[in-house]
């Protein structure tokens, strides 16, 4: 089964990513580093978490799993 990859490319973006449902199931692929998000980094994966995003990747950071893959 294919999954959604989303891009972000602003952190602008990675923003209006939180807002919307669309992104569940997802893999976020940044086209940033993650030290542009360290002050608002726990606001972000929490939003994250209960939409449901799979995963969070950053260039300097690599892939953060979000969502536990089910068995």
């Amino acid at each position: 089964m294919d999954s959604k990859v989303l891009i972000a490319s602003h952190i602008d973006t990675l923003y209006d990513l939180t807002k919307t449902s669309y992104c569940k199931g997802a893999h976020i692929h940044c086209q940033f580093e993650y030290k542009k998000v360290t002050s608002e980094a726990n606001f972000i994966l929490n939003k994250f978490k209960k939409i449901g995003v799979k995963s969070i990747y950053f260039q300097d950071l690599g892939i953060t799993e979000i969502t536990p893959k089910k068995d």
